[in-house]
């Protein structure tokens, strides 16, 4: 029993993840990058475990490993949900944020159905910007944008009400062309989604 006891305590000093629960049947578990910013990614953590036990997220959930990363330039979502710690001071943003990297969790489970509504996107956009702080890094992941980004407006105007949503979205200083399109034309990208059943 005593070996028993000393093993857990010693699983628990080394493991350098943290279990969070959180409103909803999910749970999260939030790693930190490098110990040398770790006050940052700490506050980062914290602040993230405050947003999951605030808000119930499990349905925009798709992915329960987490990453904090002081040296992350830009938050991503694979191999593993990656997230910096420049939001530290705002919450909506990092609430944002770490709803638009799940979706992509949820895209890449639904290659299908992306294709299908990336197809008919073309046929509404046959131009795409890419880079320059309009696009995506390509003219195929600013299609997929289009789909990922009107679904995080949907997420956060469900989390947080719609002026809100229309306030974050529209300050975004990137893919500034694709959130303008999903706050301008959002009816018309809504039906796509829809009819191929990517709604969340």
């Amino acid at each position: 029993m005593k070996m028993t006891v000393v093993c857990l305590m010693c699983l628990s000093l080394c493991t350098p993840v943290f279990l969070i629960a959180q409103r909803g049947e999910k749970k999260v578990e939030i790693a930190l990058g490098y110990e040398v910013q770790k006050e940052r990614e700490q506050a980062t953590k914290k602040q993230l475990n405050r947003l999951l036990q605030k808000y119930d997220l499990s349905k925009w959930i798709f992915t329960e490993k987490v990453l904090v990363d002081y040296y992350t330039g830009i938050p991503h979502s694979h191999p593993i949900l990656t997230l910096n710690t420049r939001y530290v001071d705002d919450d909506e943003r990092l609430l944002s944020t770490f709803v638009h990297e799940q979706i992509h969790w949820f895209t890449s489970a639904k290659p299908d159905a992306v294709d299908k509504t990336v197809a008919e996107f073309k046929t509404l956009y046959p131009e795409v910007p890419v880079g320059k702080g309009q696009g995506a890094r390509d003219e195929s992941s600013t299609y997929l944008h289009l789909i990922v980004c009107y679904l995080e407006f949907s997420a956060v105007t469900e989390l947080l009400g719609e002026p809100k949503a229309r306030e974050i979205m529209a300050n975004w200083r990137h893919y500034k062309w694709i959130y303008k399109t999903v706050l301008n034309e959002g009816d018309k990208l809504k039906a796509v989604i829809e009819k191929n059943k990517l709604t969340i």
